[in-house]
């Protein structure tokens, strides 16, 4: 389980507050 909480921060680390946004909104 804290393995995938780790990849998850590192996606987001990549990807913009903005973009991960737009992916929540669909």
């Amino acid at each position: 389980m804290n393995k995938g909480k780790t990849i998850f921060s590192q996606i987001m680390s990549l990807i913009p507050e903005r973009d991960f946004k737009t992916c929540v909104d669909r």
